[in-house]
């Protein structure tokens, strides 16, 4: 009972203070009556009145403060961030704040916007560190507060008002600018409201506003789970969702597709805990017509407690950026730190993949869209393709921030995006990144396609290695080396050139070298050196080999064709 008395004194004493500094001492004696009223009935209790919340997704963006920030602190800094309040115990669980019925009646007057308390929650830390700061919330650090306050939809965007006028006014005028936003068709906007107050002369008020668009909805979910329980996730997804899976990455890095089942927009997918404790990362990641895209991310804690600080650092200093090509190059700076702090080689810059990169950010640009797919490239496998770039592998991350070290902490942040980032068996890299808008609307648009090119291989080179990764197999059992025949190597040439070769018609072809007896392989290869080589290979009776190799262009991914034979004698 004394600590609570305690904290209903410490908050009426705030809130008297920040209303006497804006001249409303009026409204002094309802917020008391508020406090007074709601430590009664409970703070948890959602008001009546609350309109329901809405759905949606969006991407990260950020507009500045309306009044001329304080000295922002030296890029590459320590920032320790500590949450004001206690981090909500589930995702999507409207539990109300006091500030809640306040805020939620301002929203209720703006048409197209629906208040949502887990926003909020996020809100009201964000307006705490811009008033303490002075500066927007990195990327890193907004994602904290949204983990923080129960909200896990990806691309939350962040606008936040500073000014000295009191009263409703400013908080509506911001409301109704996120409402003009909204495209035509576009569902209710979600949103949450959050104000800070920094003392002065003149004090400050630091008034955030979080933006969720689309229509992804979760039923409300535990942060905290156990080792070893089966986790189920249910929910909408957006219309238009065609299919859905989860990518999961426990603190070990290794990633796991989860299926999920969907029937119209509702989903369920459910997840087998590891019994590794620490941060379990779990991406819904949904497909459309305009390709993939992360719908939101869980940052669950396995048998250990949620975080209430996060460790990190202030951007890098960006303002020598001045072209697209110093951009392109900062980013692929960005793209080796990251693979070097995961033990990983690095990307080598590709021209052909830059180029391919470059034309897909400028068609965004250009187009006012930002998707994986164009209407008129298709996607990056078309791209590839239009631009005869042939891989083993490949893959594509586009971002979109008013920053590069934001938009590279946004895709380090995805999980489908990391595992590209990530990618070991990644050995090339194009860039290419466009700009859209100007001043406080400007944009970096950014490409990353990622590949491993498909060898171009020597017929004469490819059997003369084949033959030396046959005989150290043939050493290792003790065995010796075969001898390369002429004949035998024929009939393989023979074979190799055939639209569909078989083993059977290799041994047809050589079967009158083989009076002792043979045996013939067939392989399909992406790289030569994927050859495994077969047990029959290291009978001590085979003493010849006959061996042909072609490559098929017009095949995709393995297109190197190995025909051997060996025999007795």
């Amino acid at each position: 009972m004394l600590r609570r008395l305690v904290q209903l004194l410490a908050v009426a004493a705030i809130a008297l203070g920040a209303w006497l500094v804006l001249d409303h001492r009026d409204a002094v004696r309802e917020v008391l009556h508020e406090v007074t009223e709601r430590a009664a009935t409970g703070w948890n209790e959602p008001p009546s009145e609350l309109p329901p919340a809405g759905e949606g997704v969006a991407d990260r963006s950020a507009a500045p403060p309306t009044l001329e920030p304080q000295p922002p602190p030296p890029p590459g800094t320590a920032l320790r961030v500590e949450l004001v309040e206690a981090p909500a115990e589930r995702y999507a669980d409207p539990t109300y704040a006091e500030p809640d019925r306040y805020f939620s009646r301002l929203v209720g007057r703006v048409p197209g916007l629906r208040y949502d308390p887990a926003l909020s929650h996020a809100a009201r830390e964000l307006a705490a560190f811009h008033a303490t700061e002075g500066q927007l919330a990195p990327d890193a650090v907004l994602a904290f507060f949204l983990d923080a306050g129960g909200a896990p939809e990806w691309g939350v965007e962040q606008t936040m008002r500073v000014t000295t006028a009191s009263g409703d006014e400013p908080v509506l005028s911001q409301l109704q600018g996120v409402a003009r936003s909204a495209a035509p068709g576009e569902p209710p906007l979600r949103v949450g409201v959050g104000e800070g107050l920094r003392f002065g002369r003149p004090a400050t008020r630091h008034i955030a506003v979080l933006v969720s668009r689309g229509g992804l909805r979760l039923d409300p979910l535990p942060r905290r789970v156990r080792g070893g329980q089966a986790l189920t996730i249910d929910g909408v997804v957006p219309p238009g969702t065609e299919r859905l899976g989860l990518l999961v990455a426990a603190s070990d890095q290794v990633f796991t597709e989860v299926p999920a089942e969907l029937s119209g927009t509702a989903f369920r997918a459910t997840l087998d805990v590891p019994g590794l404790a620490g941060p379990l990362l779990v991406e819904l990641i949904g497909d459309s017509a305009a390709g993939p895209r992360p719908l939101a991310q869980l940052d669950l804690r396995v048998d250990s407690p949620l975080p209430d600080a996060l460790e990190t650092a202030w951007p890098p200093d960006e303002s020598q950026i001045g072209s697209a090509a110093e951009a392109e190059a900062f980013i692929a700076g960005l793209i080796a730190r990251d693979r070097a702090a995961a033990g990983l080689g690095g990307v080598g810059r590709d021209p052909a993949l830059d180029a391919v990169a470059r034309a897909h950010s400028a068609d965004m640009a250009r187009h006012h869209f930002f998707a994986h797919v164009s209407p008129r490239t298709g996607d990056v496998t078309d791209r590839l393709r239009a631009a005869g770039y042939r891989s083993l592998m490949h893959g594509e991350n586009i971002a979109r921030n008013g920053t590069l070290f934001d938009a590279q902490a946004g895709l380090m942040r995805s999980l489908g995006h990391r595992r590209n980032i990530l990618s070991p068996d990644a050995t090339r890299v194009g860039v290419g990144i466009a700009e859209t808008g100007e001043g406080e609307t400007h944009q970096w648009v950014v490409t990353q396609v990622f590949a491993r090119p498909s060898p171009v291989v020597d017929p004469l080179s490819a059997r003369v290695e084949l033959v030396r990764r046959l005989d150290r197999a043939r050493a290792e059992a003790g065995l010796p080396p075969l001898r390369l025949d002429d004949a035998l190597s024929g009939a393989a040439e023979l074979e190799v050139r055939r639209d569909a070769p078989t083993p059977r018609g290799v041994l047809d072809r050589a079967s009158r070298y083989l009076q002792r007896g043979g045996f013939a392989s067939i392989a399909t290869l992406p790289e030569l050196s994927r050859l495994e080589v077969p047990a029959d290979f290291l009978e001590p009776r085979y003493r010849r080999l006959g061996i042909a190799v072609r490559q098929d262009l017009s095949r995709d991914g393995a297109d190197i064709l190995v025909v051997m034979v060996v025999g007795g004698g």
